[in-house]
């Protein structure tokens, strides 16, 4: 109910701004690495640059990443792996590679400029950085002759003809360098209690939580359906109208779809939407539990809803704060790609794991090998295996375990005392984001970004299905 769309029109409109250069932008770019197959810059800041064979990698990167994320939906948006890019429609007036070629033009013109506010401050790459990419490097080669096929055909068969082992390296240079400074800026950050409560005060509705019963009745007879819903006054009374519309609609309903019907229709915790109407009534000025709503569907249905009273921190009769507590950990991380194998990478994490106990001190075992400290940890942010780790019921405070992730490595995870409320957390978030988010748009008034537009046309898409 409260979906938030992704403007994905803004694809074509940004687009403008990275194909709309000049030929003269070019002038003054540092002299490119000759490594490179095609060291021709596309954009450029004064000490950082991103190539046509690092633009291919990085575009090709990012498709297959959409394409294995979207298997399932590929058809509904219209997208063929099997043909190119440029020859598909994302939209009237711009085809899938434009889509694609903004996406990471923006995501690059910001890893760009938090580099250069990196190099300003003095913040470098580690060397276990340096040796992380290195060992990056030796699983593609690795990869390769396990597959007796040669470093350069693997890199071109999966990131396009012009990109090799230089231009992976150098990608992966710029990208972990703005990450670790992204990061830095971020656990740097530090909020008066005023300053958190303004922003609260500002930001309710997409902090406050909403819940609702909601239903899609069929009929052939509106005002009835309207009539019948409106007149509950209960719980009890919306649920019991609930299951009588049910029993009269869906042939042979019984007590087992009854029961998977009404689990469904109970939503808890949900958020705000800018773009939903029945949004904008739950979180009304005054609004109170058990009123009901009310709306026709696109497909003829009836949409009937009721508002449930506040649960655990109330802010108003039906609008409350989530004080479900986040969790914090510690974690200490064996790359399948530094130890060849996910049973290499596991077999290491065993002994490990083994010389530990509840008091062990995870400091020089993380600076030894890789990982660190994770706070606030939520649903969704984490791979599967590691949350259903982590928000285990029967998990306390100083357990340990070994966490196995496929294609990734082996965690060992420590659970360490819950951190704050969930509403504080988000808001927390919402404050640090928009602080960061203005760094950000700082460095772009600081540093100067060129761009090249003669160099679009030499970056090479490759097509997935041969």
């Amino acid at each position: 109910m409260f979906k938030k769309i992704t403007a994905l029109l803004l694809a074509a409109i940004m687009l403008f701004s990275l194909f709309s250069c000049k030929k003269e932008d070019t002038d003054g770019y540092k002299e490119a690495d000759n490594d490179e197959i095609n060291p021709l810059p596309v954009m450029a800041t004064e000490n950082y640059e991103v190539t046509v064979s690092m633009m291919t990698y990085f575009l090709n990167s990012y498709y297959r990443s959409y394409v294995s994320n979207n298997q399932l939906y590929l058809g509904q948006l219209g997208l063929d792996p099997s043909k190119p890019l440029f020859e598909q429609k994302y939209s009237e007036e711009y085809t899938w590679l434009d889509y694609f070629l903004f996406y990471i033009s923006d995501t690059l013109k910001q890893q760009l400029v938090l580099a250069e506010a990196a190099k300003e401050e003095g913040f470098e790459l580690s060397e276990a950085d340096i040796k992380n990419i290195d060992n990056q490097i030796s699983y593609i080669d690795e990869k390769a002759a396990a597959s007796e096929n040669t470093t350069a055909y693997l890199i071109q068969t999966n990131y396009g003809e012009c990109v090799n082992e230089e231009t992976i390296r150098k990608c992966l240079r710029l990208t972990t360098l703005a990450k670790n400074y992204s990061n830095h800026l971020v656990n740097s950050y530090s909020f008066t209690d005023t300053e958190f409560e303004d922003f609260f005060k500002e930001n309710t509705k997409d902090i406050l939580s909403f819940s609702y019963i909601r239903y899609q009745a069929t009929t052939d007879d509106e005002a009835k359906t309207i009539a019948d819903f409106t007149s509950c006054k209960t719980e009890d009374e919306f649920v019991a109208m609930i299951k009588k519309y049910a029993m009269e609609t869906v042939y042979d309903a019984d007590d087992e779809y009854i029961a998977e019907l009404m689990n469904e229709c109970y939503v808890y915790g949900a958020g705000y939407s800018k773009d939903s109407d029945f949004a904008d009534w739950a979180y009304a000025e005054g609004r109170k539990a058990y009123e009901v709503y009310t709306e026709k569907t696109s497909e003829g249905k009836i949409l009937v809803a009721m508002s449930l009273p506040s649960s655990d921190e109330a802010y108003t009769e039906v609008l409350w704060r989530d004080i479900t507590p986040v969790h914090n950990i510690e974690s200490i991380y064996f790359a399948e790609s530094i130890y060849k194998t996910e049973e290499a990478a596991r077999s290491k994490a065993e002994e490990v794991f083994n010389t530990l106990d509840a008091d062990s001190d995870f400091s020089p075992l993380i600076k030894e090998y890789d990982g660190g400290t994770t706070s606030n940890m939520i649903k969704g942010g984490s791979s599967d295996a590691i949350e259903e780790w982590v928000f285990d019921e029967s998990c306390q405070v100083g357990d340990m375990g070994l966490v196995t992730v496929e294609d990734t490595g082996t965690y060992i995870i420590r659970l360490k005392e819950d951190g704050v409320p969930a509403w504080k957390y988000f808001t927390l978030q919402n404050l640090t984001d928009k602080t960061f988010n203005d760094f950000v748009e700082s460095c772009f008034d600081k540093y100067e970004l060129r761009l090249n537009n003669d160099a679009i046309s030499e970056i090479t898409p490759i097509t997935l299905i041969q």
